[in-house]
């Protein structure tokens, strides 16, 4: 089983899922920040997001990735 990795602008190498989490979580209105290394997920108006048994699962096991993610900014284009 190979796992699949993207490499963003700027070298972040992450998997796939991890952005497409992002993604999907944000189209769902949540916000992300990284306060004193830990990753802080906000529903729409700063509410408890709801997020499903999944997807806690999930970001409790890519928690490193995904705060990596949260900071990330893209290098400028040559």
């Amino acid at each position: 089983n190979r796992m699949e990795l993207i490499e963003l602008k700027g070298g972040l190498v992450t998997k796939p899922e991890d952005v497409a989490l992002m993604c999907l979580l944000e189209i769902r209105g949540m916000t992300f920040r990284v306060v004193d290394g830990t990753l802080r997920i906000s529903g729409p108006n700063q509410q408890k997001p709801d997020l499903s048994e999944a997807e806690i699962a999930y970001i409790k096991a890519r928690k490193v990735h995904l705060m990596a993610l949260v900071a990330y900014e893209a290098a400028a284009a040559p």
